[in-house]
This record gives C-alpha cells, structure tokens and sequence, in this order.
C-alpha cells in the first residue's frame, strides 16, 4: 500500500514547494476511461495574505460521482498526512459501503456504487515551508489525486500495509494564491569585487594569500558564509584539495551595504616535486536572510561560486617527464635539440613556466628503427596517454602545467610504409595491436641496444594471417562497443558456449565466429595460421561493421578485375570500396586473392575506427 501510495503523498508535498506558477503534471498516472467524475473543473482555494494562521485555511468539499457500470473503491490512506499542504477528511455520507484495513496510519476502502456520489473535504493546511515560514507569494497550481480501486479487499501487504488490486488514479486541478506586500528580498544578495581568484605562479614552499571583497546588497541582514569546496582538479584529475587551500574566517553577519574581506590562503606546507602543475577548484559564498510577514519570518538564500586556480612551480619550473618504451627490446634514444646532450629514456626535465622544450628521438638503427607513437597524458596518470603523433622530433611549446610523455620506438627489418605510419601509431596507442603479434624471429647478437642490437626479422608489408588478424578486428570491436563486447561469452570460463573448430581454439577466432563475423574455410576448419586474401578481409570488415551497426553504403566493386572477385565476396568489396575503407592496387584492379599485409589490416581497422567515432 505504501508504494502505491508514496507518490501521491510526495506529488502533493513538491509541488507546494516549488516556486510559484509550478504545475506538477500526473498524466502518466490519470484515468482515461472517465469512471468517476468531479462536480468542479478546479479546486480553487482561492486567495490567502502571507502569514495566514491555521484558522484561515480554506476547506473545499470534493464530491465524486460512479459514472461507470461497475462498483469502485476509493482507498483512503488514512487521516495523517504529515506536513503535505492538504489534509483530506472523509465526509460519511454518501458512501454504499466503508471498509477499514491496517493499523495506524488507519486505511480506508470506500465503496461508490454506479451512479453514487460522495464527498472528500480537502483542508488548505499552514503549508510550513523549511525554516517555520509559511508559502512565498504567488501562485500555485498542481493536481489532487484520488485513488479508486476495483475491491475493497486487499489482494497482499506492503511494509505493513494493505495493497489493493489495480485501480487508477482520477486527477482534479487545484489552484491556489499567496499574497504579501512586503519586501520579499532579492535574487541577488551579494556582490562580489571579482568573479573569480588566479594566485597565478606560486611556488611550492611559498605562503600566498588572496582576498575577495563581498557586499550585502539585500535590504536585511545577511548572514555570509564561505566555504571551500573540498575536491578539486589537480593536471585535470580529481584531488583533495584541503592541504592547498584554507580560509581565514569564513562566517559573518552583514547589515545592508556592509562589506566583509574573506581571506584565502594556499598554505605553505610543500608538495612532492611531481605534484607541481595547475590547480582548480572553487569557493562557494552563501547567503541567509529572513524577512517578516504577518507574524512569521520567511528565509532567502542565495549562493556563487567564486572559481579559484594557481599553478604551483619550483623555482619557477614545471616538470615534463619522457618514457622511452622499447618494444622487445632497446630501440633508440633521446639528444637534445642541438645533439651535445643524450638521454636513455625515463627523465624529468626541468621547463620555466611558458618556456619549450624540445628533443629529438634517435632509434638506434636508423633505416630499420622508427618511432611508432608519440602520447601525451595531462593527467598525470599513467593510463591516461592519447596519441599525439609519431614524428622523430618531440617539440612541447608553452609549458603551463606539468605533463607527461611516451615515446614508443621499435624496429624491424621493415619499418611501416610511410602512408602506414599513422595508422599504426593510433593503433598501437589504442592497443588494437601487440609487437609480440608480428611475425618473424630476432636477429643480431644482443638485446644490450646500439647499431648491433637485435631487431625482428618481420616487415609491416608481411602478409597477416587469418587469426592475427581476427585479434585486431576483436580488440576494435571492445574498444568501441564495450557493452557489447561483455555480452560475447569469455574464452575460458565460458568456452564450451563458443563455435568449436577442429584446428584452433584461440578465443579471438572463436568470439569473432560467435558474432557471426568469421567462418571457417570449410566444415569445422578455420586455418588460423593461412594467409589472409583480400576478398576475404574485406568481408571479414564488412561483418565487423554490421556487428558494431555501422551502415554502410551499398555499392559494386568498380574494378578492372571484378569478375575474378568470387561471389561470396562481391557484395562486401562494394561496400567497402564505397565507403573508403579499401581501395584498389593499382592500374584499377583490386587483387581478390591477393595476400592481406599487416599495414593494412592496422590502417583499414583504423579507418572504421574513425567512423565509429563520428
């Protein structure tokens, strides 16, 4: 009973508080099929002067009649109806049948014959508002709900009370208007000397106080309050902010026009060098005042929000740290902009506030290294890196805040095509790839770096094969469609709900065939270690992107050698070709059967990618 109940009592208690010429609509919950009416369009409870005592509230008396074939029972949810602006009072009469369920708050079912009518009077109550005082002037508007089941009887129990079969509810506008001639205050109690506080640079060891200048604009006292909120963001993540900030006073009483000084100060104790960076959070001002109307006092409240920010250095510097990934291995180093300094990777560099910095990114071997991703993290945190290019030089200009970088280098005996490099840097910043993944062994003689050291034998022009492939596809298909990605069933703890085949059971082949994106070559054969064709990669792209809902238009292939596309795969090379998702080789042909290489599986999965995002 009290669920069904609760919204009722919450609709009637809301809208009262709301600010005047509020309406609370009900329209989800009002009856359609007109089984009971009322004798008034509205409920008006007319006008009432701010300050009205409890002997002045208005009563009206709802009457309700059975229009319907059927009997129906109104549910009184007992007399007590807490502080909501209305209090019911069931008049006896008229009634066919009166029923009583439950305990105390006492619950009545009221039985309204075809064709009867009965009456509810409804009592405007005080309508106490937070603080003792009665409503604010203006006008209030809102519906009454009477609810009407189909039996008396209860059909369970809720919390203790009766629940009834379903009913509906039957709405019934209500109007009333609060009046008062006195100054009601104002929306904008304070003023400030400035919307907000910048320390600027400070450093870290250093006291630092700012003061802000606010002034009672109100007609009444106002009682101030200033407080710093305890969060903040520190390089854009979330952080305490208690041990950075304090206040000098923060409570004051203002008469009209009075001004009060609040002191903020950001404290001296020192933070770790890495906590050096720009600071963000606010100061929240709040103002109380009150004022009288017929007896009873009526409180206002209004409230800014001052943005506070500084930027902690050290001597005037801000930290920039720079990893060197190697992949499999010592790749390259770092020389500064004018080659006499050389860094191993994994330094801090100390940077002046607004200064540059710049290095170059050497890989050991330079016809076979190269620098695959460059990433940047604002955050300082250390999964937080996003790809920023993939260059030689790393050039950072203006720094005004504390940063990280990483710098992936690898090599092999054939470095990404220059038309790749892109791709494969965003791709292996997103992790939609591994190295380890890329064929071929090492050759060299050591892993201790320099010209000698050991490099794969594999090249980016190698072809890919069917299951390395199926891997990329899957990481592309969790990283843009998490949600359903976790409704794929794991490839271990749930492997027996996953397609079988005869010659693998890697989990990316067998969650690809689950979607319904890979098939085997033939009956339970998959060939994981064959090499991918065109046609078949394309067609492999052309699922993937269905099963991510990614339309595409529908197209046939325009190539010199469509008919030796074989049909299966016709459709899907259309698509693709249309899309801008794979061209041609050249001389207008595409080569169907021709090898897959692994740079443009990186830059064809890249490509999706990209539309994904739009």
């Amino acid at each position: 009973m009290k669920k069904r109940f609760l919204p009722f009592l919450l609709a009637l208690t809301l809208c009262l508080g709301l600010l005047p010429e509020t309406v609370l609509a009900a329209e989800d919950r009002v009856a359609t099929d007109g089984a009971i009416t009322f004798h008034m369009d509205m409920a008006d409870f007319g006008t009432l002067k701010y300050g009205y005592k409890k002997e002045d509230c208005p009563t009206l008396t709802i009457t309700l009649t059975n229009t319907s074939s059927r009997s129906l029972w109104y549910i009184n949810f007992g007399l007590y109806m807490g502080n909501s602006a209305f209090k019911p009072t069931v008049i006896r009469e008229g009634w066919d049948d009166i029923q009583r369920h439950g305990s105390f708050p006492a619950v009545y079912a009221m039985e309204l014959k075809p064709g009867s009518s009965a009456s509810v009077d409804l009592t405007l109550q005080t309508g106490r508002m937070e603080g003792g005082a009665g409503f604010p002037a203006g006008v209030y508007e809102g519906n009454l709900e009477f609810y009407f089941s189909n039996t008396g009887e209860p059909t369970g129990e809720s919390y203790g009370n009766p629940v009834f079969a379903d009913g509906a509810y039957y709405v019934l506008p209500y109007r009333f208007e609060v009046v008062y001639n006195g100054y009601m205050g104002g929306e904008d109690a304070m003023e400030l000397d400035r919307e907000s506080v910048d320390f600027g640079l400070v450093e870290v060891g250093d006291d630092v106080t700012e003061t802000l200048s606010v002034t009672n604009t109100a007609k009444v006292d106002l009682r101030l309050e200033a407080k710093l909120t305890g969060e903040g963001l520190r390089q854009g993540k979330k952080s305490s902010m208690n041990r950075y900030l304090s206040l000098e006073e923060y409570k004051w009483t203002l008469a009209p026009g009075e001004t009060a000084q609040i002191q903020i100060h950001k404290n001296s104790n020192r933070p770790e060098r890495g906590r050096r960076g720009r600071y963000e959070t606010e100061l929240v001002l709040t103002s109380l005042y009150e004022v009288e109307g017929g007896g009873n006092h009526m409180g206002y409240r209004d409230e800014k929000v001052v943005p506070i920010t500084f930027t902690a250095v050290e001597n005037g510097c801000l930290p920039v740290y720079v990893g060197l990934e190697h992949p499999e291995g010592p790749a390259g180093y770092f020389t500064s902009a004018d080659g006499s300094a050389t860094y191993w990777g994994n330094d801090t560099f100390e940077v002046p506030y607004g200064g540059d910095l710049k290095l170059n990114l050497v890989p050991f071997i330079q016809e076979k290294g190269y620098v695959v991703a460059v990433e940047k993290s604002d955050t300082l945190e250390m999964d937080d890196f996003y790809y920023i290019g993939c260059g030689n030089t790393l050039s950072i200009q203006n720094v005004t805040d504390s940063q990280l970088y990483r710098v992936t280098m690898a090599s092999c005996a054939v470095p990404p095509a220059d038309w790749a490099r892109e791709a494969v840097g965003r791709a292996c910043s997103l992790h939609l790839y591994n190295f380890v993944d890329m064929p071929g062994e090492y050759v060299g003689s050591t892993f201790s770096g320099g010209a000698d050291g050991a490099i794969r034998s594999s090249s980016y022009a190698d072809p890919i094969s069917r299951e390395k492939f199926c891997k990329i596809a899957l990481n592309l298909f969790k990283k843009v469609c998490p949600e359903k990605y976790k409704e794929i069933p794991d490839g271990y703890y749930e492997s027996d709900k996953l397609p079988k085949f005869t010659d693998t059971n890697s989990e990316y082949v067998r969650q690809m065939a689950y979607l319904g994106v890979v098939t085997g070559v033939s009956e339970g054969v998959f060939d994981p270690e064959g090499q991918l064709t065109r046609e078949q990669a394309a067609t492999i792209l052309c699922r993937l992107a269905n099963a991510m809902e990614l339309d595409l238009p529908t197209a046939e292939p325009d190539f010199t050698d469509n008919a030796a596309i074989s049909s299966w795969a016709k459709d899907a090379v259309g698509q693709m070709q249309a899309a801008g998702i794979m061209g041609g080789l050249g001389g207008g042909q595409f080569g169907p059967q021709g090898t897959y290489s692994w740079e443009q599986s990186i830059a064809t999965i890249m490509r999706i990618y990209d539309m994904m995002l739009v």
